[in-house]
């Protein structure tokens, strides 16, 4: 059985510094009807992951968030030009200023995985426990 898989959110994301407010905007309008914890959930793992692709990475940067409905998940992409240098989860403490990125992605999703081309990789992530009301009309690209 294939699963159903709906593109939400899909753009390019420019150069420069990695400003996330228009595809927040964009992510809070096509889960318009989902519970509010589960999409500031969505939202602060695709901040997270999009800072951290331009924090740790060269090249192109592309967003995509995906609808599972099957599964009752959405999931968040990151790509970049970068695929020599991956995601580590690392610890972070109170006083640190750096690495709390993946640490907050892990607490917060589902999982989360790294999957490596040759001229990219992709960083994804997944939120559960929808209640996915989303219909096709809410897309945005």
């Amino acid at each position: 059985m294939s699963e159903s898989v709906e593109v939400l959110v899909e753009r390019e994301l420019t150069d420069g510094n990695p400003s996330v407010a228009d595809e927040r905007r964009l992510l809070r309008a096509a889960l318009n009807g989902v519970d509010e914890g589960r999409v500031e959930d969505a939202l602060l793992i695709m901040t997270e992951l999009v800072e951290n692709a331009y924090r740790h990475a060269v090249g192109a940067r592309r967003l995509c968030v995906r609808l599972v409905r099957e599964r009752d998940v959405i999931r968040i992409e990151v790509e970049d030009g970068s695929p020599m240098r991956l995601p580590v989860l690392g610890r972070h403490g109170h006083t640190d200023t750096d690495g709390a990125g993946l640490v907050i992605v892990n607490r917060l999703s589902a999982h989360w995985r790294c999957r490596r081309g040759n001229a990219a990789k992709t960083v994804w992530a997944e939120v559960s426990g929808l209640l996915v009301v989303v219909s096709s009309s809410q897309r945005v690209h």
